[in-house]
């Protein structure tokens, strides 16, 4: 992790033991709900208390579980990705699992093992894994480009679908 771009005061833990996330625990000033949370743009289930990110977000680690708001561009790599909260700008990862329940108001390029989308997509997906879930609360608002073994299609694209895919299953 970066340490430049977290919130001043902010604390983390970082570890390489594979079944320990990284953990990133804004200060309490970066909490306030009223100055740091887009509630009507959450998923039902998230809290509506998110800390804030401003710059482009980058991290590196076998399990990164990032729950934020995330203003700009984050751009991740692990074996085990999560993302939650809501993220403004384009998301990049790369790992072996990588799950996207967040909205995501800009691109997504992501490469991996597993990759599940559970969110709404504002612009482009591209997607290379061996198995991409696309979920049906995410909907996809402009085109998809896939290379994948096998393809749960379940939610909405609204753009064009191309690439190629071993397995199909909508």
């Amino acid at each position: 992790i970066d340490k430049n771009l977290l919130p001043p005061d902010a604390t983390y833990t970082e570890t390489n033991i594979s079944d320990q996330p990284i953990e990133i625990e804004a200060p309490d000033a970066y909490k306030d709900p009223a100055i740091y949370t887009k509630t009507d743009e959450l998923p039902a289930s998230e809290s509506t208390t998110l800390p804030e990110y401003i710059d482009t977000f980058t991290a590196a680690g076998e399990t990164l579980e990032l729950n934020g708001y995330f203003k700009n561009d984050v751009i991740v790599a692990g074996n085990n990705i999560t993302i939650t909260g809501l993220v403004e700008g384009d998301v990049i990862a790369v790992g072996g699992n990588i799950i996207i329940n967040a909205p995501v108001e800009g691109d997504i390029r992501l490469a991996g093992g597993n990759i599940t989308l559970k969110q709404p997509i504002k612009r482009n997906a591209t997607l290379f894994g061996g198995r991409i879930i696309i979920e049906p609360d995410a909907i996809i608002e402009r085109d998809v480009y896939v290379q994948t073994g096998d393809l749960t299609m379940e939610g909405t694209i609204q753009g064009k679908l191309s690439g190629g895919a071993g397995n199909v299953v909508i």
